[in-house]
């Protein structure tokens, strides 16, 4: 699978980055588009790409799968406008869901219904059944997206898999804002844990948002906002670093 500026998942390095042959990673997607805009404004590309695999929806919050989409898109719209310093709307933000077959079958109907019928959502499996192949698609496509777009796009991830942290620092060398949503807690009342900020992971984009929290601030209806940690210090991949 071609990836962008020619680099390929082989040479991202680690156990999530390993290269599949061609015939075994096809994907199966479905998608709503967004509507093209008309406005004189610079075009942004917001998409957030959730590794299902990794994180899902807790059961016993099904019913607020909804509130969940709005605020992961809501969340990240914020860190892109602070990011790329212009306003973006959380409707124009696109979220992929990608998971394997089996994990497919477990997903709520209310969470296939959001990422199958809410316009700019999509949802796609990979063929066959290994966490491998839906990490390498999530890498190519991330890729592709902010090599295509630059300092136009910010790139979101939903994930705790520490072996995507090489592709944020490529996309964020790219000039791609980038931001991560990982599961843990990275306040212990009014007190940062930076530990937590610091994760390869975490400090590989340009801003993290606490999963957890983000479930809690939905669960009390609150807002999400609060669980973003923004301005890490870690210095984008470099190209060469990619080698």
């Amino acid at each position: 699978m071609s990836v962008a500026s020619g680099m390929k998942p082989s040479q991202l390095g680690g156990p999530s980055f390993r290269s599949a042959p061609a015939r075994l990673a096809v994907s199966t997607r479905w998608r709503l588009p967004i509507s093209c805009s008309t406005s004189s404004t610079p075009e942004t590309f917001v998409r957030i790409y959730w590794d299902l695999d990794n994180i899902k929806p807790p059961a016993k919050l099904k019913a607020c799968t909804n509130d969940i989409v709005r605020a992961l898109k809501e969340t990240v719209a914020e860190a892109a406008s602070e990011g790329l310093g212009r306003q973006i709307a959380a409707g124009t933000v696109e979220l992929h869901g990608h998971c394997n077959c089996h994990t497919i079958q477990q997903l709520s109907k209310e969470l296939k219904h959001a990422l199958l019928t809410q316009e700019g959502n999509s949802l796609s499996t990979a063929i066959p059944d290994r966490k491998e192949v839906v990490d390498q698609d999530i890498i190519a496509s991330m890729l592709r997206f902010a090599g295509e777009h630059r300092s136009d796009a910010c790139v979101g991830l939903i994930s705790s898999d520490q072996g995507f942290a090489k592709a944020l620092r490529y996309c964020r060398s790219l000039d791609c804002h980038t931001v991560v949503a990982c599961k843990g807690r990275p306040y212990s009342g009014k007190a940062c844990s930076m530990k937590w900020g610091r994760q390869p992971l975490q400090a590989a984009a340009d801003a993290a948002l606490s999963w957890d929290a983000l479930l809690d601030a939905v669960r009390d209806g609150e807002s999400p906002t609060a669980a973003l940690l923004q301005e890490h210090d870690a210095e984008p991949e470099s190209a060469a670093g990619m080698g």
